[in-house]
């Protein structure tokens, strides 16, 4: 093998009766393939070779922004090989030391495929391609507790490269984008309230976690508070008895846990520079993440399992049929039979087990594989928006939406064991 002008030295016995066959092949071309004359000790081997220069633009006119797979291959090849050029990270790549052939560039992505064929035969070989490769990219705006928000009043940009390319797109609207990265930037009253880099390499539907706060949670939150002194006033006043008392304020208790976390994690830097903020919600079952730093705070949904996603549905139904059983108690005495008290508290205490053991053991199985344990401390590596990695120390265990679920048993059990005990002083006392 030789190389530019390099020459290579055969030693081969002579024969007088006999002649040999020189071949020469270079980028699978065979270049040569002549007898060799019997007295013949050099041989000569000139190449005319040519450089092709493609530029490739996208559909946006930008370059390129993933691997197009760029390779050239000719018919005429004695061997079929893929030629690879040189790139030079502008859309450009470049073919040296071409033979002179028919060519046919090969350029791909995902079920992407082009093909240009280029004839080499003299210098000043160039072309510019557009790649037609797309995808569909659409926004889902989410509030910052994970609750799917309205299209009023907010606006969608795409950027890239610094470059808008996108002024202005609705939620779930579908627009067409060559691959490549790409920052949505979503804009409330001419405020930036969510953002999120996107690699587009398939058709694609994201979720950005916006700053915009729902009203809901608080109002429940209220509406809970004034709920509860409504009833503690009743029962002062022996307007309810300490049974139904208990029981509302059971149920009470499981609609403030559904709108409170069931796990969290806080963390922060020592300087204060940056800090992490994590709560995991039953409705809707998410896991968001913030992250503050510079004064800006970026919100996501952090990935967790489907399966644990499925696990959160199921854990939900088990409250909601526990809240039903609680409401049950308070219809018509024809429920109010000989066993109905132990009824309820048996199916209050498995309402306590069933929760506390199922979510204990799935956040467990969750939380083990990145922290080691549901509830703990430590220092924490955190990798922030602008790709810059920082340490954090970090606390994480259940949260309050969990323990008010358990209140809530806890509280429905007494109720059993009031109504167990009335019941047991009226016998007593007629006799």
């Amino acid at each position: 093998m030789t190389e530019n002008d390099q020459s290579v030295m055969f030693n081969v016995p002579f024969n007088l009766f006999d002649h040999y066959i020189l071949k020469g092949f270079y980028k699978g071309f065979n270049i040569y393939e002549e007898k060799i004359p019997k007295f013949s000790k050099n041989i000569d081997i000139k190449l005319n070779l040519f450089d092709l220069t493609i530029k490739v633009k996208d559909t946006l006119g930008f370059p390129p922004g993933v691997n197009l797979r760029p390779y050239l291959t000719s018919s005429e090849m004695f061997e079929k090989q893929e030629l690879s050029p040189y790139y030079n990270k502008c859309g450009t790549y470049k073919f040296k030391n071409l033979p002179s052939a028919v060519y046919a560039l090969h350029l791909s992505h995902g079920s992407f495929k082009q093909e240009v064929n280029f004839n080499i035969y003299s210098e000043g070989n160039s072309a510019e391609i557009v790649f037609p490769a797309e995808y569909f990219l659409s926004v889902e705006l989410l509030g910052s507790r994970g609750v799917l928000l309205s299209d009023e009043g907010k606006n969608i940009k795409i950027y890239r490269d610094g470059k808008l390319v996108v002024e202005s797109l609705s939620q779930r609207e579908k627009v067409s984008l060559p691959p490549a990265e790409y920052k949505v930037y979503v804009e409330s009253g001419g405020k930036g309230i969510g953002i999120d880099t996107v690699m587009l390499l398939n058709d694609k539907e994201i979720k950005i976690v916006t700053t915009e706060e729902s009203i809901i949670p608080f109002l429940i939150m209220i509406l809970t508070i004034i709920f509860i002194i409504q009833i503690t006033v009743l029962f002062i006043i022996k307007r309810i008895s300490l049974n139904s008392f208990l029981k509302l304020l059971a149920m009470t208790f499981i609609v403030i846990s559904l709108v409170m976390p069931w796990w969290v994690l806080n963390a922060s830097t020592n300087d204060g520079y940056a800090s992490k903020n994590s709560e995991m919600f039953l409705i809707p079952q998410v896991m968001i993440e913030e992250v503050k730093y510079d004064d800006t705070a970026y919100l996501q949904l952090a990935t967790i399992p489907e399966v644990f996603t499925d696990f959160l549905g199921l854990l939900l139904l088990i409250i909601s049929v526990g809240f039903v059983l609680i409401g049950i108690s308070f219809l018509p005495n024809i429920f109010y039979k000989k066993r109905f008290y132990k009824l309820l508290i048996s199916m209050s205490i498995l309402f306590l087990i069933m929760v506390s053991l199922a979510y204990y053991f799935g956040m467990s199985k969750i939380t083990e594989i990145s922290l080691g344990t549901i509830q703990g401390e430590g220092v924490l590596e955190v990798i922030l928006p602008n790709e810059e990695t920082v340490f954090m120390h970090s606390t994480w265990g259940l949260g309050l939406g969990f323990y008010f679920c358990i209140l809530s048993a806890i509280t429905a059990l007494f109720a059993g064991i009031s109504d167990f005990v009335r019941k047991k002083w009226l016998k007593n006392f007629k006799k």
